[in-house]
Order: structure tokens, then C-alpha cells, then sequence
């Protein structure tokens, strides 16, 4: 024991002044860090707090929902193209006309085909023969632009115009 009273009695005061003087950095840092952790948490809370006052996290549902929302709406509307194209393609959608005159030498082109199809070229041929005293109508059904009935050139033509799109 005489060994540390002497270590003491030499060192002692030299120590007491050094573990101040740690103690009181240590007290230094321990305000400086806790004046940044109140800072950083105030930018925290600002961050938090939205343009109109609402917190951050009342923000994301409401974004949330809103893109589960367009996500149904997205889905609906795929849906509903994929209805719509189908429906489309069996729809009368082509057109063809030739305006003809049958009879030489008589009236204009008072005469008439038309072809009615859908997209994959199923319809009919309505074609009207116009004479002075009479005028007589006929139709015919096509099936991928063909008909089992024997077709004019007149309505031939209009077949391939409502094939090209044109009118």
C-alpha cells in the first residue's frame, strides 16, 4: 500500500485535474451532440409535415390508394380493350360503292353495289339494277370476302374496295 500512497500522493492531483478535464470535454460533446440530434430532428419532423399540414406518412396512404386506384382502372380499362377489339372485328366496318349504269344508251348510273363487312371480310352485297320501269334489289352474303352466290363485276369491285378500306 505504500506504493500507491506515494503513486497518489505524486500523480494524484495531476489525475484528479486530467479526469476533470475529460469529464468536462465528455460534458462538452454530450451538449454539442445532443444540440445536433435536436436540430436533425427537427428537420425530421419538417420533412414529416406535408404542404397542407398533414403528416408524411398520412400523405403516402392516401398516394397509396390512390395508385391502387389507378391500378384497378388500369385493369378495367385493358379489359375493356380487349372486349372492344374483339367486338370491332365483327362489326360493319368496310365500305365499298360502285355506282354503275347496266343498260347502254339508257338513264345514268342510277345503279348500284355496296359492300358491307367487318374486318375480316363477313357481310353481304346489296346491289339494285335500276331500269326506266323497274328497279330490282338483291343481296348476297360474304363470308371472308367470298360469296357462294355468283357475284357481278360491279359487286366484285366493291368487295375489294371495302377489302382496301376505300370508299
Amino acid at each position: 500500500m505504500a506504493g500507491f500512497e506515494s503513486f497518489w500522493s505524486r500523480y494524484g492531483p495531476t489525475l484528479l485535474v486530467g479526469l476533470g478535464a475529460i469529464a468536462i470535454g465528455e460534458l462538452i460533446w454530450l451538449i454539442w451532440m445532443h444540440l445536433r440530434l435536436k436540430r436533425a430532428l427537427a428537420a425530421y419532423q419538417s420533412l414529416l409535415i406535408g404542404a397542407e399540414g398533414t403528416s408524411l406518412e398520412s400523405l403516402l396512404h392516401t398516394y397509396a390508394a390512390q395508385v391502387k386506384e389507378t391500378a384497378a382502372q388500369v385493369e378495367y380499362l385493358a379489359t375493356a380493350k380487349v372486349r372492344l377489339e374483339k367486338d370491332l372485328l365483327s362489326s360493319l366496318q368496310r365500305v365499298g360503292v360502285v355506282r354503275y349504269n347496266p343498260f347502254a344508251n339508257v338513264g345514268g348510273n342510277q345503279s348500284f353495289a355496296i359492300a358491307l363487312t367487318d374486318a375480316l371480310g363477313n357481310g353481304f352485297v346489296i346491289s339494285s339494277l335500276h331500269h326506266r320501269d323497274r328497279t330490282k334489289v338483291y343481296g348476297k352474303p360474304l363470308i371472308d370476302w367470298t360469296s357462294t352466290y355468283a357475284l357481278s363485276d360491279e359487286e366484285s369491285n366493291a368487295i375489294e374496295i371495302a377489302r382496301k378500306g376505300q370508299e
